[in-house]
């Protein structure tokens, strides 16, 4: 746009004829720009949440592949991700093809605009004086760049205007995350170690639930460890292990039971 403003000042007092040339190419731009964004804007929330529930079935289908099994659902499981999968698929295609329309459309502006630019000047020039008709072609010449910087400022910020219902959908959704208010809150107080017990970890009969109506990940987990000593948990992939660890820090509070160190519960 600073570009676009510079060069609108540079051909403002030049022929009439041409100004209106350029004001009508800005018009049918800005209202392409507004018929497009029109279009697509409702389209990329719609998009955002569509595939929200196609990766919402495909973790589904996955972390309950034993269950899809057990009930023979497979089929089911399928159709459900080819119906979300397609409806994806259409409105996506319905947005790029708006999308690429943008590109002739740029072209056929500007290609119009020059076109219109020379016809009106070959007019000018023939009516013209033959000692007015060179300086009246230099002003044609200077007045197509000028008038191809302003046309391409507005369509690039148009081809910007496209993109951009997508870009605010993708902040939206950046924003919910960092505004998110964490679930672990740290008491005003915190409680001090006793100096002369340290690197001593005990979990108290720990139970862990990653929401309240699931099922325990970890569950009755009691053990003592003391400053220099190992513990080692063997299990398959999958059963807590690592669930277990990220306790420790606080990463997750425990549904039930205490975790201290240094005799000092964690929440504390």
């Amino acid at each position: 746009p600073i570009i676009a403003i510079w060069a609108i000042g540079k051909i403002l007092g030049k022929s009439e004829y041409w100004l209106w040339a350029v004001v009508v190419a800005v018009i049918v731009n800005v209202l392409m720009t507004t018929i497009l964004m029109t279009l697509a804007f409702p389209k990329q929330s719609v998009i955002q949440k569509l595939t929200d529930k196609l990766n919402s079935i495909t973790r589904e289908s996955l972390t309950g592949i034993r269950v899809v099994r057990a009930y023979n659902a497979e089929d089911y499981q399928d159709e459900k991700f080819e119906a979300a999968n397609d409806e994806v698929t259409r409105l996506n295609l319905f947005v790029n093809r708006l999308m690429a329309i943008m590109n002739p459309i740029m072209m056929a502006i500007s290609s119009g605009l020059s076109l219109a630019i020379y016809w009106i000047g070959a007019y000018i020039i023939n009516d013209a004086s033959l000692t007015e008709r060179l300086p009246l072609f230099s002003d044609m010449v200077v007045f197509m760049s000028y008038a191809m910087q302003v046309v391409m400022g507005f369509l690039l910020m148009g081809a910007l205007f496209i993109v951009l219902p997508r870009t605010l959908v993708s902040a939206g959704r950046i924003n919910q995350v960092l505004d998110l208010h964490s679930s672990i809150e740290n008491p005003s107080h915190a409680q001090t170690a006793d100096p002369s017990i340290q690197g001593q970890v005990e979990f108290r009969d720990v139970t862990f639930r990653y929401s309240k109506n699931s099922e325990a990940v970890v569950e009755h987990v009691s053990f003592k460890a003391k400053e220099g000593q190992t513990i080692a948990f063997i299990e398959s992939t999958g059963s807590g292990k690592s669930t277990l660890v990220n306790l420790l820090p606080r990463f997750y509070d425990v549904s039930d039971g205490e975790i201290l160190v240094d005799e000092v519960n964690v929440q504390d």
